[in-house]
């Protein structure tokens, strides 16, 4: 496919959602994306999987064609929470250490676009995140993971991401939605989504803010999965199996017996994160406060 030059593009406005990971993701793709009004959603974002390092291209590929000759008349929204770097362990040696190089990457394809990024405070963030480990077959507690550098404290430092970002492509042109206000002030996350996309904001039926994807593990199956994932290998076939099975169970029947209860956090691991979020609080008037980010 021939890359057409700058001034030959369409001028529809291309939007990018590049995460984080456990911001509501799945349900903004799901349930959200698909029914703005006058927007044309991407569901599927393969095409950008080659701009982010792996253990398959081990970030050789520095550029990706855009699909211009799909681009309609409509602006078109694209999601994918890897583009902020995958946390997880084996694909690459340092999780989330390719965020700066995609967002330059992804400059270099559309260097127009709007982006949208969501956060999470980093307190639960990191509680879901170890959670996300179990479920990959990590057997470890809490504290081993972070002890590990399994998943590095600075992947969350949000304002230095939200910077880059602002950087290549204009401050106006990137959005930040907090999680917490999807969580609890749906109208108020859903309109400033709109009004940054420059449509309606769309008439949701309630029930459709009770639908959970992706929901973390109670403490019960916590528990559990440590010890199925010590004693078998992640490549036993039943342990993928048993996994499936413990995520539905405890979905509809664990959550509701025993709640997620957050690990407390020593104070100093959260120190790091306290000036990034207030610089976040006094350029962009975000209210992390209310929400009890570290500041």
């Amino acid at each position: 496919m021939t890359e057409p030059a700058v001034n030959e593009r369409p001028k529809t406005p291309i939007i990018i959602h590049v995460g984080y990971p456990k911001t509501g993701t799945t349900w903004l793709q799901k349930w959200v994306f698909p029914v703005l009004p006058d927007i044309d959603f991407w569901p599927d974002a393969s095409f950008l999987e080659a701009m982010v390092p792996s253990e398959t291209n081990h970030g050789r590929i520095t550029t990706v064609a855009f699909p211009w000759d799909n681009v309609g008349s409509r602006p078109v929204i694209i999601s994918w929470e890897a583009l902020l770097g995958n946390f997880m362990p084996g694909d690459v040696d340092h999780p989330g250490k390719d965020s700066f190089m995609i967002a330059e990457r992804l400059h270099r394809m559309v260097e127009k676009a709007k982006i949208i990024i969501t956060i999470r405070n980093q307190v639960t963030m990191l509680d879901s995140l170890y959670r996300q480990y179990i479920h990959g077959g990590f057997r470890g507690d809490f504290d081993t993971v972070f002890a590990s550098g399994r998943i590095p404290l600075e992947y969350l430092f949000y304002d230095k991401v939200i910077a880059h970002y602002r950087k290549l492509f204009g401050a106006e042109a990137v959005y930040v939605g907090l999680f917490e206000e999807l969580q609890h002030k749906q109208e108020k996350f859903l309109s400033g989504l709109a009004g940054f996309m420059s449509v309606e904001t769309p008439i949701f039926d309630l029930s459709v803010f009770s639908h959970r994807d992706n929901q973390g593990l109670s403490k019960f199956s916590l528990a559990a999965l440590r010890v199925f994932n010590a004693v078998y290998p992640s490549s036993f076939p039943t342990l993928k199996w048993l996994h499936r099975w413990v995520r539905t169970a405890d979905a509809k029947i664990l959550l509701k017996l025993s709640p997620r209860r957050l690990k407390k956090l020593d104070d100093s691991m959260l120190d790091c994160y306290r000036a990034g979020n207030q610089a976040l609080v006094e350029q962009l008037n975000l209210p992390l406060a209310e929400h009890g980010y570290p500041l």
